[in-house]
């Protein structure tokens, strides 16, 4: 809706509304959770909306690398927003306290938000995104020292499977650091993207051995 404020529509915001509904119901929610968590996703999705169009289309778009701070504001404030739903929900879907779902709500949002919604901004308008001719792809050649940024975060991640432990997460770190320095903010965020969804599925299959399980 940002990038496409043509979506912004009340037909748009039902739409969400329902699909985050359809995902609950197929997943076999509880009937109050059926309400509880889209409003929790809807609390932080509308909130993130009003409060990322009060910056400039620059700003937005991350054309200016310096103020990436300004959407990351935003991406706090709205996975501040879904956790005080959570932290309605959390007492009675799950039986813990107000802080823990807030907690609990604040960081999965945060995480989400952040892999996915930076990639959105960034990403070139789609005529920037087509493939060129057969003509002009003939001119495009790979720099073998331009792919060493990209092949040093695999490396790193398997290197931390290996070695396990608490830092075993932030080996890729220094690899993302390079890539920072080396490639565009859209590809900084698609690399960002991917180690994200690496990290929680190694975490959540038992890949990733880090001594603490919570």
């Amino acid at each position: 809706m940002v990038r496409f404020p043509r979506l912004a529509t009340w037909q748009g915001w039902c739409a969400a509304f329902i699909g985050y509904l359809i995902a609950d119901l197929v997943t076999g929610g509880h009937p109050v959770a059926v309400l509880l968590l889209p409003g929790a996703n809807m609390a932080g999705v509308g909130t993130g909306y009003a409060s990322i169009r009060l910056l400039s289309e620059p700003d937005r778009r991350l054309r200016r690398p310096l103020l990436v701070l300004y959407p990351a504001l935003v991406v706090v404030v709205a996975a501040s927003a879904a956790g005080i739903v959570g932290s309605i929900a959390e007492p009675i879907l799950f039986g813990g306290t107000p802080f823990s779902g807030w907690t609990y709500w604040f960081i999965a949002e945060l995480v989400n938000y952040i892999a996915i919604l930076l990639v959105i901004l960034a990403m070139p308008d789609p005529p920037a995104l087509r493939w060129p001719g057969r003509r002009q792809a003939r001119l495009i050649t790979i720099d073998p020292a331009r792919m060493l940024p990209v092949l040093a975060v695999p490396l790193s991640a398997v290197a931390g499977m290996l070695i396990g432990g608490p830092g075993a997460v932030a080996f890729p770190v220094p690899a993302l650091l390079w890539c920072a320095v080396s490639y565009s903010v859209f590809v900084n965020a698609l690399m960002a993207l991917l180690f994200s969804a690496w990290t929680l599925l190694a975490l959540s299959r038992g890949y990733l051995p880090v001594s603490a399980a919570p």
